[in-house]
């Protein structure tokens, strides 16, 4: 139990949304699952069976185990975010021209020369810069 509990806060730590049921049968929702769910019109008060069928029909659901649900937040809208792109490095282009033809990050790593937490960070850097949050947003934008 208190390896789940390490995951849970570890993505909570992320961002990732999460509904949990506690012993006496009430749903928990952290911070990002409420924010999330006003986003898709949904509120805290409906029955979990509704958040669950919806972020399934969304392809969104993560996690599901008994009295627990995880799922990554819908990005923020575009006017929240930067509209001064910073520009990418020479390595982070070379990295997700790996990644758009099927390599893993410990594939990438292989062929760098470095480890596979590396790439994993410039392809977080990527994300970011990008303002994406899935890797098949990354593969689709287009080179600036």
């Amino acid at each position: 139990m208190a390896r789940r509990d390490a995951w849970l806060e570890l993505l909570a730590g992320l961002e990732w949304a999460i509904a949990r049921r506690t012993d006496r049968g009430q749903i928990k929702l952290n911070p990002a699952a409420i924010r999330d769910l006003k986003k898709r019109g949904l509120c805290a008060s409906d029955p979990p069976g509704r958040w669950e069928s919806f972020l399934r029909a969304a392809g969104d659901l993560a996690i599901r185990e008994s009295g627990l649900l995880i799922w990554q937040p819908l990005p923020a809208p575009a006017s929240n975010r930067s509209s001064i792109r910073a520009p990418l490095t020479p390595r982070e282009r070379e990295v997700r021209q790996w990644l758009r033809t099927g390599k893993r990050p410990d594939e990438i790593a292989g062929i760098l020369g470095c480890t596979r937490r590396t790439v994993q960070k410039h392809q977080q850097n990527l994300y970011r810069k990008l303002g994406v949050s899935r890797l098949s947003e990354l593969l689709w934008q287009p080179d600036a």
